[in-house]
């Protein structure tokens, strides 16, 4: 191109290239390629009386007053919550906010360093060995998981499990996802808010790959029967996949304990407020699905001086690798919004809250378990008496093979 405008380092083109263009379809200038109603057109004149701020601002909380005190629950995943403004100040430094992809490791350990310790935070809190650096959203994150199942499971299977009680959202990008691989998405039916576990086995085939549960459901019940759930999907040879909160995930049993394979779920509940939709999606897996995960993994390492250094690694997705060996073609990640989690979890960005009456950090809160009685031993397959490490290592070396 001959140049661009004066003061307009985007605009490609040059007045005279536009002057071509504009006679080339019949226009005199740039708004007759505009139909814009007179009614609605801006005249230059906003028709809003100067006011000064401090008025403004008493105003608009006049107005805001006049709302009724209610406590809001249709948030269909999203909702408000406090965030401690040491997360605003340290998310908003010019380094992290204008950052992009953090290609350039040497430029780049501040950032690089907070997204490995989001990721470890997640490993403490599932239980599991692999966290990734963050998704779009709880359902890709679930589209994601589906995915894997079908390119780990060992035999061939085309189902996958989720609850009744689903929000559309999440089982519509879980739909997307699925139909582009071959799999089908049935339900099993709920009781009182939780997984009907006599329907869910009935519902179990050699044929499925994946199971997924909630837990706190989206009827704000925590899932008791968890372990009962890992055991069917073992017993089946399909993955289990818990989705949760990490705000639960801070009291409740780990993942890990209950046998599930994958945990997803939507950790913008941890330092960002309600943004129209923004999410921030929390994916961990077993280390045996290392090579298989998607998105983006912070590793640690040491540079040539011998000093701890971060770098993005075992980077399997499309746009770095061939299509046909790629585990995903997903882009980009929530690398910001992961920082501003990390700032949350960080011990100096918040007060230390008392614990709940009668919970540890370390046990499992009444009403967790079996809900027959206290918490029992996970019952094993009668074809595998080994331990329950010992038995899901020896599981995903044969996925692995295979």
């Amino acid at each position: 191109m001959g140049g661009h405008n004066a003061g307009s380092p985007y605009a490609p083109h040059s007045p005279e290239e536009t002057a071509a263009m504009l006679d080339a379809v019949g226009a005199d200038d740039e708004a007759d390629l505009f139909d814009i109603p007179e009614s609605v057109r801006f005249d230059g004149e906003f028709g809003i009386p100067a006011r000064d701020e401090r008025t403004v601002r008493r105003e608009v909380r006049e107005l805001l007053d006049r709302n009724d005190k209610l406590v809001e629950f249709l948030g269909r995943g999203h909702y408000d919550h406090y965030v401690p403004s040491a997360v605003d100040h340290l998310a908003d430094r010019q380094e992290f906010l204008t950052s992009y992809t953090q290609y350039q490791p040497e430029i780049a350990q501040g950032f690089l360093q907070a997204l490995f310790e989001y990721q470890s935070m997640l490993v403490e809190l599932t239980g599991l060995d692999i966290a990734n650096c963050s998704l779009y959203d709880a359902a890709t994150a679930l589209g994601e998981t589906a995915t894997l199942a079908a390119r780990v499971r060992e035999s061939s299977g085309s189902h996958v499990l989720v609850p009744e009680h689903l929000r559309d959202g999440k089982r519509g990008v879980l739909e997307n996802y699925a139909d582009g691989v071959g799999l089908t998405v049935d339900s099993y039916p709920m009781d009182d808010g939780a997984a009907d576990i006599d329907a869910l086995e009935d519902a179990m085939a050699e044929d499925v790959v994946l199971v997924y549960a909630e837990s706190p459901t989206v009827r704000g019940v925590i899932e008791e029967s968890l372990a009962e759930i890992g055991v069917l999907a073992d017993e089946h040879d399909a993955l289990f996949c818990l989705g949760s909160d990490p705000v639960a995930l801070s009291i409740i049993e780990k993942p890990a304990a209950v046998g599930a394979d994958i945990v997803i779920g939507d950790a913008a509940t941890l330092g960002l407020p309600a943004a129209y939709g923004m999410g921030l999606g929390m994916f961990a897996t077993r280390e045996s699905f290392l090579r298989q995960v998607p998105g983006r993994l912070v590793g640690a390492s040491e540079d040539e001086s011998g000093r701890r250094a971060y770098t993005l690694t075992l980077q399997t997705r499309e746009q770095h690798i061939r299509r046909e060996r790629a585990t995903s073609n997903i882009c980009t990640n929530q690398a910001w919004v992961a920082l501003r989690r990390r700032d949350f979890g960080h011990p100096g960005a918040r007060p230390r809250s008392p614990p709940l009456p009668g919970v540890r950090r370390a046990d499992r809160p009444a009403g967790v378990g079996d809900r027959r009685g206290p918490p029992r031993r996970r019952v094993r397959h009668p074809r595998d008496r080994r331990p329950p490490a010992t038995a899901l290592r020896d599981r995903d070396q044969r996925r692995r093979d295979g």
